[in-house]
């Protein structure tokens, strides 16, 4: 364990573990610009090209809960390496697809075992540290997984400019590629044998599910991903369809938006060892509620202003910057004799309510920010209410424990 606990200190292993937690963003946010390239390459309509993505998202979900509870008896790092040497070769599939549904099946493979890195990086952490420090890395994997919606769409968009959509996949693979390397080179095996499960996979989820704490924990953070998932799909429409914006002024925004919530997960990294997780997670959440209604009375009522938009969602994206990263902490906490599969509920949570539900806001698009607005509180509202009542449940609980 202390070498274990030496190696788990240096600096490569966080990037390698944000890396592997950006595996998700990096996959959807460096190709959405070339969809309209693939369906006329591949001679598919955009529609069907879209539903790459889809398929990429149910790999991500699937493949979370099956690698994280499989981890808990086995092992992370071997399904590590398996993992990112699948998403290299289904990446590499991908560029040389001959038709539309060859490339779909390649990208759901490709979520499928790109999200071991994601499901496992959190048990990883789990594993390695506890208290405080684990807060603190759950912050810094969360600072560079929010560094990847920013870079990823810039990093596509200039590798169209000059070549094929194929070249975008083959810089996947090799993102894949370098994550191998990087784990082979800096993640320990973080669960010796002597800690390892030797329960089902699905009875490991069974019994996290019957944890009224943990659920609720789970709840929340995928009902706050509503909101993000919804800003990540339709803030582009808004600031350029609706305000006018150039491609390049939208990206200055989503930019400044996506700093404050790097901002506020390094806060919560540096007020780790002094402010409880759950205190965080209410004023996070506090913060996004608060700011996310206001810009919805606003567009409703005066139709639109631009600087109170910009302003509202930057604040609900300050207060997201500390909501991921407390419930992150407190539900591993909860799950830790199962890492791994709290991991894969944590994640497969957030990805199935967050991608099946922000595509509402297009349903109900009006060419103003008021879906937007309306989907992002919705998600939020009903994450503080999830909150408020699994608090008063626990608290009533231990009352009744303590009258007995």
């Amino acid at each position: 364990m202390p070498e274990i606990e030496r190696r788990a200190q240096a600096a490569p292993l966080v990037l390698i573990l944000g890396g592997l937690s950006a595996t998700a963003p990096l996959g959807i946010d460096m190709y959405v610009a070339a969809l309209p390239g693939i369906a006329r390459e591949l001679d598919a309509s955009v529609s069907v090209a879209q539903w790459s993505v889809t398929a990429f998202l149910l790999g991500i979900v699937a493949g979370q809960l099956l690698f994280g509870p499989l981890s808990d008896r086995f092992g992370r790092r071997r399904l590590l390496l398996g993992g990112m040497a699948g998403s290299a070769v289904c990446s590499v599939a991908c560029a040389v697809a001959p038709s539309i549904e060859v490339f779909i099946a390649a990208r759901l493979l490709a979520g499928f075992f790109g999200a071991a890195g994601i499901v496992l990086a959190r048990a990883v952490v789990t594993d390695l540290f506890e208290g405080p420090r684990r807060a603190r890395y759950f912050s810094m994997t969360a600072i560079i997984m929010g560094v990847a919606p920013v870079l990823a769409p810039a990093l596509g968009g200039l590798i169209l400019r000059w070549g094929s959509w194929r070249i975008v996949f083959v810089v996947l693979a090799a993102i894949s590629a370098l994550l191998l390397v990087g784990v082979l080179r800096w993640v320990p095996e973080s669960l010796p044998a002597e800690r390892r499960s030797s329960g089902g996979s699905a009875r490991s989820l069974r019994v996290l599910l019957r944890r009224w704490e943990f659920l609720a924990q789970v709840l929340v953070l995928s009902l706050a991903a509503i909101a993000l998932f919804t800003y990540v799909s339709d803030s582009s429409f808004v600031f350029e369809l609706y305000y006018g914006l150039s491609p390049t002024g939208y990206s200055l925004v989503f930019a400044s938006n996506a700093l404050a919530m790097l901002i506020a997960s390094s806060v919560f990294g540096a007020l780790a060892a002094r402010v409880r997780p759950a205190r965080m997670l209410a004023i996070g959440l506090s913060l996004a509620v608060v700011t996310s209604t206001a810009h919805l009375v606003i567009v409703a009522l005066a139709g639109g202003v631009f600087v109170a938009t910009w302003l509202c969602l930057m604040g609900t994206l300050a207060g997201l910057g500390l909501v991921f990263p407390a419930v992150t902490t407190t539900a591993q906490s909860l799950g830790s004799d199962s890492p791994g599969a709290a991991s894969a509920l944590v994640g497969a949570g957030q990805f199935t309510l967050g991608a099946v539900l922000s595509p509402l806001s297009g349903l109900f698009s009006s060419g103003s920010p008021v879906p937007l607005a309306g989907v992002m509180t919705a998600g939020l509202v009903a994450a503080g209410v999830c909150l408020v009542f699994s608090r008063r449940t626990a608290q009533a609980s231990r009352d009744i424990v303590a009258g007995s």
